[in-house]
């Protein structure tokens, strides 16, 4: 098999699956936020949907990897990621928890 054919399989089968993620993900979060009697627990049911915030991030930076033409866009996306998985997870968590 052609290496760059096996790599544009690749980016397209993880571009699909972070996007089913993000599509179900976000149902998940609606529903949980749906759930919520106290204001207390928003944060804790609005986990689902952040995550699917990055997954979406993931799943455009899986299709623009490829392209060198898009590169604004490859460090907006690869950015919105980062910040989701270093600086916001740990926050997010924390503050959903006490």
């Amino acid at each position: 098999m052609n290496s760059n054919l096996l790599k544009h399989t690749a980016y397209v089968f993880f571009s699909n699956c972070e996007f089913y993620c993000w599509n179900s993900l976000s149902a998940i979060g609606y529903a949980s936020i749906k759930k919520v009697h106290q204001p207390s627990q928003y944060l804790f049911a609005a986990i689902p949907l952040l995550f699917a915030v990055q997954q979406f991030a993931e799943g455009i930076l899986w299709i623009v990897l490829p392209n060198e033409s898009i590169i604004k866009l490859k460090k907006i996306a690869a950015s919105v990621f980062i910040i989701i998985a270093q600086i916001v997870w740990p926050v997010w968590v924390s503050l959903s928890i006490q």
